[in-house]
């Protein structure tokens, strides 16, 4: 497909020039016709013109249209498409209007909580969502990663570029993290144009599935619109847990939302979704074709709209952990699968074969995970919410004494009664870690590699 026909009545020429050139305009693109000839600088003309045909080049349509769907909204962009006949028209099912709140009841992230358990969604909205010190880390990397990734396609300049990154809390290995991925996300794109010249680079895209997931948005972190593939990046800080890209509901509601925004513009066949996780040395891609994607995308459904009503199905599961539930503490669900370990009675160990050993040291560690969750929790209520909890009683915990006052004024105090610095500052080196933290992977492997050793660990 090279170019986008639309066919116009006379009535109805000037004003769809004048909407379509609100976006073309500032491209300089021409729009052509035969007789006579009309360009995106004649759209204020005030006489009607004879019916006609106009062409518009494929390349800069897509860019235009692309503009114009992110101000306007996609549903706006279509329909100023389909209107007058345009050819390319989008066969993916519409998306939804929906409130773009800050968080979606089912978001993308918590995907793989409500399609394993759909009832967990209910149960969540009674636990508080606190953001952790991980959190934060992440959402400096990615707004690093983003302003890295602007100024290396010179959508900043370097004052912006300074500006975007200078309130945010980074070190060197983080900086090492966010090159490597703007790298990667550069590389992505360039092969993406090699193909397909025209395509297309969002950065921190809002992305909506309504069309599958009631209410349904969320924001990818990287999308390449091209003829053959869009491809979804995310990136994942964290490094806890390694993520995997081969089935990831997330990415593939990323993907769903993506698709209903381009492929009314591109000829998409295949969708190839990427985890980029640098903490763990992990990429990790799928690539399946459009029509696997929809398949999955329509068998979600029920799930999503049960969760969204608010049912009480729960499941237990692998994915309570993994996905961090906030609702473990108070599940039964959960609570009856940790307590599975009581079937063993607590027998003597020489009583139990070696398989009965393994799982119970296994089930162990969850038993006492689970058990500080529910600690915490009932700390939580006990303080913030007035509440008692049977045979406990809130006391005041052990505490130790620290400084009221900054060191450098202690410094200058004790300086002037005489003491010496070395005598209550000593200097002593970083620790490894913190030596790698402070110089930065690179430089720390080159001038500090050779005076590194791993003695083997104990056994446990």
């Amino acid at each position: 497909m090279n170019s986008i026909i639309i066919k116009l009545e006379a009535a109805e020429l000037v004003s769809a020039i004048k909407t379509l050139a609100e976006s073309l305009v500032h491209n300089s693109v021409q729009v052509e016709k035969a007789q006579p000839e009309i360009k995106a600088a004649d759209v204020n003309a005030e006489e009607p013109v004879a019916s006609a045909e106009i062409k518009f080049d494929v390349t800069d349509v897509r860019k235009a249209i692309s503009e114009y769907g992110n101000k306007y909204g996609i549903d706006k962009a279509k329909t100023m498409l389909t209107k007058f006949g345009a050819e390319k028209v989008s066969a993916s099912p519409q998306a939804r209007r929906c409130r773009m709140t800050a968080h979606a009841k089912l978001s993308a992230s918590g995907a793989k909580k409500w399609i394993n358990c759909p009832g967990s969604v209910l149960l969540e909205g009674q636990c508080p969502n606190e953001s952790s010190g991980y959190a934060t880390e992440g959402t400096n990397a990615h707004a690093l990663g983003e302003a890295k990734i602007r100024f290396a396609l010179k959508e900043l300049t370097r004052y912006k570029y300074n500006k975007a990154v200078s309130g945010l809390e980074t070190d060197p290995s983080m900086e090492d993290y966010a090159d490597g991925y703007r790298d990667f996300v550069i590389e992505r794109y360039n092969a993406a144009k090699a193909v397909c010249e025209d395509a297309v680079i969002e950065l921190e895209k809002r992305l909506n599935f309504s069309a599958w997931v009631p209410e349904g948005f969320g924001t990818g972190d990287c999308i390449i619109a091209a003829d053959g593939v869009l491809e979804i990046i995310d990136l994942k800080y964290g490094k806890g847990v390694k993520v995997d890209a081969e089935s990831n509901p997330q990415l593939r509601l990323y993907a769903l939302g993506a698709f209903s925004a381009y492929d009314y513009l591109y000829d998409i066949e295949k969708i190839r979704m990427t985890i980029y996780q640098p903490r763990t040395d992990n990429i990790s891609s799928e690539e399946i074709p459009i029509a696997e994607l929809l398949t999955w995308g329509e068998g979600i459904k029920s799930i999503a709209q049960k969760a969204y009503a608010g049912c009480e199905e729960y499941h237990c599961g692998e994915h309570c952990d993994s996905a961090f539930c906030r609702a473990r503490a108070i599940c039964r669900a959960y609570a009856d699968r940790q307590l599975e370990i009581a079937r063993y009675d607590f027998a003597q160990p020489n009583k139990l074969s070696l398989e009965e050993i393994a799982d119970i040291i296994d089930r162990a560690a969850d038993l006492a995970k689970w058990a500080k969750l529910i600690a915490d929790y009932a700390l939580d209520r006990a303080v913030n919410f007035n509440e008692k909890i049977p045979g406990y009683k809130l006391v005041e915990g052990r505490s130790n004494r620290k400084w009221n006052a900054s060191e450098g004024v202690i410094t200058l105090k004790l300086l002037s009664k005489g003491c010496s610095e070395d005598s209550f500052r000593p200097r002593k080196l970083l620790t490894i870690t913190a030596m790698e933290k402070y110089l930065g992977k690179k430089d720390f492997a080159a001038w500090c590699g050779e005076f590194v050793v791993k003695p083997p660990g104990v056994p446990t």
